[in-house]
């Protein structure tokens, strides 16, 4: 097997607008695929990913492929969704996490299938970090695939399963899965979580002693993410060996 090297814009597919943050101790061993929230770009999760710096991680920040209007954000500043249609809440009136994926898990599963066979980076080496929208897409992904298939995993803040998805019958997910999230006005709910449980074999759940479900804020908030990614980071064969 040809042990796993740099992705670069060449291998990515041409519908992807994304970018490429090389680990910085030139291993490309893993990938770290990034999703950001509704309304947002790929900028901040890029800037994520450097100060980031995991180990032997390529991190790969996309965004998201359809753009929302400025009529309805207000705004000239650009932002995207990753749904296939804008919904609005009937509760709060505001634009709706939920959605049908299925546009953007095909984007995802092509830019996965590029690490896999161009870049010779296998399923259990490739993580996934999203927030909110973007991590109910990394649920949904993962969801839709045999149960056999195991990545390195998900890690989705403030990110549940859509409704539309459901256990299936054939078994849960094997790929791990931590959940972060505030402890009041949260999406991450004891519903949502008992959902996500009857999907995924190992469910990790990380309560914040804060309101809301925004980015993690602080050490004790990180630390739980870094310890998740310390036991399943793959650690590439030192030089002058052979991976078989």
């Amino acid at each position: 097997m040809s042990p796993p090297r740099l992705p670069t814009l060449d291998d990515i597919p041409r519908n992807i607008v994304c970018d490429i943050v090389p680990s910085k101790d030139g291993k490309p061993t893993n990938a770290l695929i990034l999703l950001h929230g509704l309304g947002d770009t790929k900028e901040g999760f890029t800037q994520l990913a450097r100060n980031l710096s995991l180990p032997q991680t390529t991190a790969i920040s996309i965004q998201a492929p359809t753009p929302i209007p400025p009529l309805i954000t207000g705004s000239d500043v650009p932002s995207f969704h990753w749904a296939d249609d804008i919904s609005f809440s009937s509760k709060s009136g505001s634009l709706d996490l939920d959605g049908d994926f299925t546009a953007s898990i095909k984007v995802i599963t092509s830019l996965v299938d590029a690490l896999t066979t161009e870049c010779h980076i296998p399923p259990r080496n490739i993580f996934f970090l999203g927030f909110g929208q973007g991590g109910m897409l990394a649920l949904s992904l993962i969801a839709s695939l045999p149960y056999d298939i195991e990545y390195g995993g998900v890690i989705s803040i403030g990110g549940r399963l859509p409704e539309a998805v459901n256990e299936d019958g054939k078994g849960k997910k094997k790929t791990p899965v931590l959940i972060a999230g505030g402890n009041r006005k949260t999406e991450i709910t004891r519903g949502a979580l008992d959902r996500i449980r009857a999907v995924f074999v190992q469910v990790e759940y990380v309560k914040w002693e804060r309101e809301g479900d925004g980015m993690m804020k602080g050490r004790e908030e990180v630390l739980p993410l870094m310890r998740f990614w310390g036991r399943r980071l793959r650690t590439g064969a030192p030089e002058g060996t052979i991976e078989i």
